[in-house]
């Protein structure tokens, strides 16, 4: 099932040419991007790799680059931040899944077990 945007769409290959600040192999996120790029028929020129969201989303407000970045950095808490920055969905609408673990059978706190449940309805919306 695909979650649809709240953001208009952009396909890829209207940017293919332009440089990109890309989270580093080893996120949890270069999976999901490569892919996304794969379906999009192209790979990109990586300008650099980052380990923060952030730091992307701060080169393309300085207009050196465009970068892939979850969609809750386009929300009225960030935008703020970058004034420069439009943001797009992309018309796959690539999203992941996410687990809280705990050791079966471990205790877990009331705070825990609080966090766990405001996750799951966070991650519902």
């Amino acid at each position: 099932k695909t979650k649809r945007s709240f953001l208009p769409e952009l396909e890829l290959a209207q940017v293919q040419y332009e440089p990109f600040a890309l989270m580093y192999r080893q996120s949890t996120m270069y999976e999901l991007i490569d892919k996304t790029f794969a379906e999009a028929g192209f790979n990109p020129t990586i300008l650099f790799d980052t380990l923060r969201s952030v730091t992307a989303l701060n080169m393309v407000d300085a207009n050196i680059c465009c970068s892939l970045v979850p969609d809750f950095f386009a929300r009225k808490d960030y935008v703020p931040r970058f004034k420069n920055v439009s943001f797009f969905s992309v018309p796959a609408h690539p999203t992941w899944q996410i687990a809280a673990s705990y050791k079966k059978g471990s205790y877990l706190t009331e705070a825990a077990r609080y966090f766990i449940e405001l996750a799951r309805q966070y991650w519902k919306r």
